[in-house]
Order: structure tokens, then C-alpha cells, then sequence
């Protein structure tokens, strides 16, 4: 995960400076390990007593033991494999070489050893150490949570949510790299509780998002009843330049899956149930690039469809980099709920009110677009609040904020939006 998120704190048409929020991050399983997977199952899981010490870092009285046990057990099914538990006196992670010590544990300790790995950014909040043998598959991972970061179960203010802190990382155990979703569980960094007044901001759970790299990565749910894939190539791609392509649903505008385009233009979705989809790409290199849709396909289960097309790729004059509450930017997502109209906040460079529009491609997440007021903040970033609404009857999940100027360019927050039915 990355180092933290930029927040800014905001008063319409004031400028006020920038307040930084820690978030959490952790160390993604290496390019060349991303395919890698557990030949086999069971995991064995050893947690240290470090975490059940009543450690500093964990508030007295949270539920550590049911915050991993539902950690783990929500993975083992969509993954179909098997973890045993057992507690241990160890402390340490294991130290980098070809091979651990062939035990994969889970620990808070603040040990020398451990501190050390969070020595370059005590932002941190968790790091997951993965050993593949010669084969590329997982022979052990060790997660160590920060002994400098604090932890709770109930959504304390200013705490990591424990849960989802080892969800997130359990996800790089099992094999996942990080995923370019900002709502996905796999995004490179969550907030801590408390971000826009919202104490459950930091709860995190897995997504479609999730849900689709953990089928495909093992091979779980192809059949009839679930699922099938999409691959493709984009000609006239940038040379060394990064392509990123979000798959949503055609009717509802939710967001299902991701992948990145290798150098040849070519992709994959994987782990995707039947439907009728777009795919949306964004283009970067040197310079910004308009989001856009390259086409839609229908997915079957147990079947790849295909979709090939030139790159669309027209320059970007503008950039939408954050969105936010109550006046706060980060690059959390908004957790929202069917039936609520909310007052909605976003930033970056070259925006205004006069010349642009909100989209979701969802007709169940509707902006105002009268209602887009400009808001200044110091540093040379610009942005907008409005209006947004979202219908009693929106399906639940991902879905993607996007600010169009009246040339057709856009630039988009992918899964920026979560619909949950909490309240």
C-alpha cells in the first residue's frame, strides 16, 4: 500500500492548507510473483501471541482473535482452500532470502527486527513478505502489522480497522498483487477510521473487484455456474507508458473487475459472472490522457469472450485526483447508501464550475449538475462540490466518479463510490 493518502481540508471558495491523514499501506507481492498461488491447500496460519498480549498498538478490548478468524475465513472460500490456525511464541518475521522458515506468521511484536522493516515510513500500516519456490508457487508469507500504528475493532477514531488491515494483507498472502480500484479491498491504501466524520471509513470489505482476482488467480467458480473471461488487445499503445482497464456492469454502471494492459497492448478479466459489459481504459505516460471506453462484450460462463480495438487515446487538460465529505479530499472512497442525497467534493488540477460534468455511467448514482460550486485550496488544486444522489434501489458495490469537460474528455475515480446497505 502506499505510503498515505493527501487529504485537504476545505471552505467553499477559501483556501486552507493541507492536513495530512495516515493511512495504511504495505509492501505488494513483487511483478515477478503476481501469478504466484498456494500449490495447495491447507495453509497453516501461526499467530504470534504478540497479538493477544494486550499490545499497545491494539486498543484494549478488541476482538483480535474474531477479526482474524472472519479475515481468513472469507478468503479460504472464494480462494476453495483450507487454513489451519495454531499460536506461536514467535516475534519475527522472516528475514528476506530465497526461503523463509517455513512458518507463515501473523505479528504485532515490536521487535528490532520488525520495526526495522518500516524504517523508510512509519506511515505504514501492515507489510506481507511472500517466498515462492522455483515453480512460482507460495511457500510461505508473513504479515507483521506496524508496531507503530494503531489498531481497534470497534472504529475508534484514528485507528486502522484490524479486520480489514488483515484482509488486505491476507489478499497479498494468498497471492494478489494490489488492484487500481480505489473502493477494492486491494487498493494500495484505506483510511483510517474517522475520514470524513465517518467512523467506519476505514472498515473495509472485498469487493467484485476481489471477488474476480481470487477466482481467476485459483481457478475457482469456472464452471456453468460462474465464470467466465475477456481478453483483448488495444493497438497503438503508449511505449512504456501504463494502460489500466476497469470492466462495469452495461446496465448498472457497477464496477466487477480490473486489469492492466501488458506492453503489447494486450488483457485479461478473469473470474467475471455472465453479464453484458463496457471496458473502460486509462492511458497514462508522459502525459495525461482522456478516459474511455473501448468497447462492450458479453461474458458466458466458462467462456472467454474477446474484444480488440485501436487505442482511443486524446490528450487531458485537466485532472481529477481526489473526492471527498464534508469538505475533506482524500482518495478514499465514499462509502454512500441507497435512498441518500449527499453533498459530494472533488479536486485536482484545471477545474472549474463553468465548462464541466459530473458522471457515473450508472443511472442509479445521479449528480446535480446545477448544483457544482467552486472550492480553492492552496497548493494550485482546484475543485468542485455538488450534489449526488443515489436511488433506493442501486445494487450494492463499485461504481466510478468521473468529471467530463465540454470537449468529451474525462478523467475518472475509479470505484471511488462504494453503495453499501450499512448505515
Amino acid at each position: 500500500m502506499s505510503v498515505f493518502r493527501r487529504s485537504l481540508t476545505a471552505t467553499i471558495l477559501l483556501s486552507l492548507l493541507f492536513s495530512m491523514t495516515a493511512w495504511a499501506a504495505s509492501v505488494p507481492v513483487a511483478a515477478a510473483q503476481q501469478l504466484a498461488k498456494w500449490k495447495q491447500g491447507p495453509i497453516r496460519i501461526a499467530l504470534s501471541q504478540s497479538l493477544f498480549q494486550f499490545e499497545p498498538n491494539i486498543k484494549a478490548g478488541s476482538d483480535v482473535r474474531g477479526a482474524v478468524d472472519r479475515a481468513i475465513a472469507d478468503w479460504a472460500g472464494l480462494a476453495d482452500i483450507e487454513f489451519v490456525q495454531t499460536v506461536s511464541d514467535k516475534l519475527n518475521v522472516s528475514p528476506v532470502g530465497q526461503s523463509g522458515d517455513g512458518i507463515s506468521l501473523i505479528t504485532i511484536a515490536p521487535t528490532p527486527e520488525n520495526i526495522l522493516l518500516f524504517k523508510n515510513d512509519n506511515e505504514e500500516a501492515a507489510k506481507t513478505r511472500v517466498f515462492v519456490d522455483r515453480r512460482g508457487f507460495i511457500t510461505e508469507a508473513d504479515i507483521v502489522l506496524s508496531p507503530l500504528q494503531q489498531f481497534s475493532t470497534d472504529g475508534s477514531y484514528g485507528t486502522f480497522d484490524l479486520e480489514s488491515t488483515l484482509k488486505h494483507e491476507i489478499g497479498h498472502l494468498l497471492g494478489l498483487s494490489h488492484s487500481s480500484v480505489v473502493g477494492s479491498l486491494m487498493y494500495d491504501s484505506a483510511a483510517t477510521n474517522g475520514v470524513f466524520g465517518d467512523r467506519t471509513a476505514g472498515i473495509s470489505r472485498i469487493t467484485e473487484d476481489d471477488r474476480s482476482a481470487i477466482r481467476d488467480l485459483y481457478d475457482t467458480g469456472q464452471g456453468d455456474d460462474c465464470c467466465g473471461s475477456l481478453a483483448g488487445r488495444i493497438t497503438g499503445t503508449i511505449k512504456g507508458g501504463r494502460t489500466e482497464l476497469w470492466l462495469q456492469d452495461a446496465s448498472s454502471g457497477r464496477l466487477v473487475s480490473h486489469a492492466n494492459a501488458n506492453a503489447d497492448g494486450s488483457f485479461r478479466f478473469g473470474g467475471v459472472a455472465g453479464g453484458d459489459y463496457q471496458v473502460v481504459v486509462r492511458e497514462t505516460g508522459r502525459n495525461a490522457y482522456s478516459t474511455y471506453i473501448l468497447g462492450e462484450a458479453t461474458i458466458e460462463n466458462g467462456v472467454t469472450a474477446t474484444l480488440n480495438r485501436k487505442s482511443l487515446r486524446r490528450p487531458l487538460d485537466f485532472s481529477l485526483l481526489m473526492i471527498g465529505r464534508n469538505g475533506v479530499l482524500t482518495d478514499s472512497p465514499l462509502k454512500l447508501s441507497p435512498g441518500g442525497t449527499y453533498q459530494v467534493y472533488v479536486g485536482g488540477r484545471g477545474i472549474s464550475a463553468d465548462g464541466f460534468s459530473v458522471e457515473t455511467g450508472s443511472q442509479f448514482v445521479t449528480a446535480d449538475n446545477s448544483s457544482l460550486t467552486a472550492v480553492a485550496y492552496e497548493g494550485g488544486y482546484s475543485g468542485l462540490h455538488f450534489d449526488l444522489t443515489v436511488d433506493d434501489n442501486a445494487p450494492t458495490g463499485l461504481y466510478s466518479l468521473c468529471l467530463a469537460s465540454k470537449s468529451g474528455n474525462r478523467d475518472c475515480v475509479a470505484g471511488g463510490i462504494v453503495i453499501t446497505a450499512d448505515r
